[in-house]
């Protein structure tokens, strides 16, 4: 199967503006099904495919820098991974390309442009920058950027990375992309990991990316999902998350939710939703309800359309998830957190509608 082509893309463009509205309206419509009508399932809204496991840096707090996440998930080829795009679209809304690196791939492009053409919105990538100037293109089809920055300092080695020079790189990066988000249409995030090694650090990083127009997300340090011993309870910790939410009030750089900047806090317990953002490895397989649970793997290219595999996973496994894990993986805990606060999410809801409305 061929990808759609760069001029389909442009005409989907300019006729896409209505999907805007598709990823809150789910979220109400969950809220919805979840107050009113018990006992039906949620629906995703967040596609979270890593296309690759490889990546040029090896971040201490990254399992998937372990070898065998590479051979256990070898990466499908480029017409199927646009093909499991136009299967999942059928059932979910927007879309977060992940990895390892996901610029590794030579057909990132290609991946991207497709996503586009078949209408998720809004689509954000997640990478390190380095191998952006490499990848310009990518910038025509995201309209979020996921820059990974965890310190400002270039003088001393990075934290985590095992690499010197990267926060030199990626600062100029940010800087050189900064200034192309009006003109391409797109919005730069850089996230910050917030480890009890550089704490210091997270406050620099915000104030760099106030300082080049872009925004601001942070995560704690996990170890095997969940939050490292040394954070929880750290009056440090506690009193740096504190200040970030007081710059939230003032600041519109950061974008993490006061839902999910409250429980990150204090890694209060919450309801987990994983099947709101539904997780596809390199291989094609869906992993349901997530890789901490994982009751079982399904290839979606192997089920047909979208509607038939949410069957045959409500016949199996119930209409709900139930963990007590609390494993605190952003991509669970936002989600979860803005479907179980949505009265006190709409603001936040509003404003991506705002970020994402080309």
């Amino acid at each position: 199967m061929k990808a759609p082509g760069k001029n389909a893309v442009t005409l989907d463009a300019q006729l896409g503006n209505n999907r805007n509205f598709d990823l809150p309206v789910r979220f109400l419509d969950n809220w919805l099904r979840t107050r009113l009508f018990r006992g039906r399932p949620v629906r995703p809204v967040i596609l979270s495919y890593f296309v690759t496991f490889r990546c040029n840096l090896k971040c201490s707090f990254c399992d998937y820098t372990d070898p065998v996440f590479r051979s256990r998930y070898p990466e499908v080829s480029t017409e199927c991974a646009v093909r499991l795009l136009e299967i999942a679209r059928q059932g979910i809304p927007s879309l977060a390309i992940s990895g390892g690196e996901p610029l590794l791939r030579d057909d990132i492009v290609e991946i991207l442009r497709a996503a586009r053409h078949f209408g998720y919105k809004p689509i954000a990538l997640f990478t390190n920058s380095l191998l952006l100037e490499e990848r310009e293109e990518v910038l025509d089809y995201v309209d979020f950027l996921q820059i990974s920055l965890d310190t400002v300092e270039e003088h001393c080695p990075e934290p985590d990375n095992g690499h010197r020079g990267v926060a030199a790189k990626v600062k100029e990066n940010v800087r050189r992309y900064a200034r192309m988000q009006k003109q391409k249409r797109f919005r730069i995030n850089v996230n910050c990991v917030l480890s009890e090694d550089h704490l210091d650090d997270a406050l620099g990083v915000l104030e760099f990316a106030e300082s080049q127009n872009v925004r601001f997300t942070v995560a704690p340090r996990l170890i095997r999902e969940s939050p490292a011993p040394e954070l929880v309870g750290d009056k440090s910790y506690q009193a740096l998350v504190d200040t970030i939410v007081a710059r939230k009030r003032r600041s519109p750089a950061v974008m993490d939710t006061f839902a999910y900047l409250r429980h990150i806090r204090s890694f209060l317990p919450f309801k987990c939703y994983p099947w709101l953002t539904p997780r596809v490895y390199p291989n094609g397989r869906l992993m349901y309800p997530c890789p901490v649970l994982n009751y079982s793997e399904y290839d979606i290219l192997q089920m047909g359309p979208w509607e038939a595999l949410e069957d045959i996973i409500l016949t199996t496994h119930g209409p709900e998830v139930r963990c007590e894990r609390q494993c605190f993986l952003p991509c669970y805990l936002e989600a979860s957190t803005v479907h179980s606060h949505m009265l006190s999410s709409a603001v936040e809801l509003r404003r991506l509608i705002k970020e994402v409305g080309k």
